[in-house]
């Protein structure tokens, strides 16, 4: 579409149901969008319907206006650069364990091996923001598989979860949970037990305070006192999407 209709980085469409979309098909546009305007184009619509739906309400990156600036305030001083620093030894520890994790699958002795590195690097990047969310502490917790049944069945990236994804994106719930195959109570269920999975080890992780190993973006995001309890469980899930 950006290459065929003509356009000054902006192409206005209507959708499913003459939904309105903006399309940004140029660089300068993406930076008015995102920085220099961010304020004057809302989020759409079905995203927000679903993100909500999810994760809860008061998420960031689904907020507007005042909330989102109240928002992002309170939650910037885990991502200033000092704090973020402290992490780069988590992410490179998980990177040298993936390099390992591949050479081991490349045979040697054959020539043209080919490795799939999709899921492994997948799960690197799981581990890696997991454990800067959530502290070192979360590789013991019990809650950690738990949490992982948001990767296995809500980011599983099937076609059937895809789809239910799409159309829940656009249907009224009560219309999504008629879909045949049950996949709505699966992701239901998954969404409900990965938010208490993450409710119960923030309550664990809030009794470190002050210790040495407290020094994870939930706990300084838990400290600030800005957020409830279900507004800061939704906030983690979303940077833990977002990862």
């Amino acid at each position: 579409m950006a290459s065929t209709v003509p356009n000054e980085g902006l192409i206005r469409f209507q959708g499913f149901l003459e939904s309105e979309h903006l399309l940004v098909t140029s660089t300068e546009s993406i930076q008015q969008v995102l920085v220099q305007e961010s304020y004057n184009f809302v989020k759409p619509k079905g995203a927000k319907k679903l993100f909500n739906r999810f994760l809860g309400s008061k998420i960031l990156f689904m907020s507007e206006g005042s909330d989102h600036k109240e928002s992002k305030r309170h939650m910037q001083p885990p991502f200033s650069l000092s704090r973020v620093k402290t992490l780069y030894g988590a992410f490179w520890e998980r990177a040298v364990r993936l390099c390992d994790e591949i050479e081991r699958e490349v045979m040697p002795d054959e020539q043209g091996s080919i490795v799939n590195i999709e899921m492994p690097t997948h799960n690197a990047t799981l581990d890696a923001v997991l454990r800067t969310t959530f502290g070192e502490k979360f590789e013991g917790s019990p809650h950690k598989i738990e949490i992982l049944q948001l990767k296995d069945t809500v980011l599983s990236g099937t076609w059937d979860v895809r789809l239910y994804f799409m159309m829940a994106a656009m249907l009224p719930v009560w219309a999504a949970r008629l879909i045949p195959g049950g996949i709505s109570a699966r992701v239901d269920e998954a969404g409900s037990r990965v938010r208490q999975s993450v409710r119960n080890l923030i309550r664990d992780r809030t009794t470190d305070v002050g210790s040495a190993a407290s020094d994870d973006i939930a706990t300084q995001i838990a400290a600030a006192g800005y957020f409830s309890e279900d507004e800061l469980v939704a906030n983690l899930l979303s940077i833990v999407i977002a990862g």
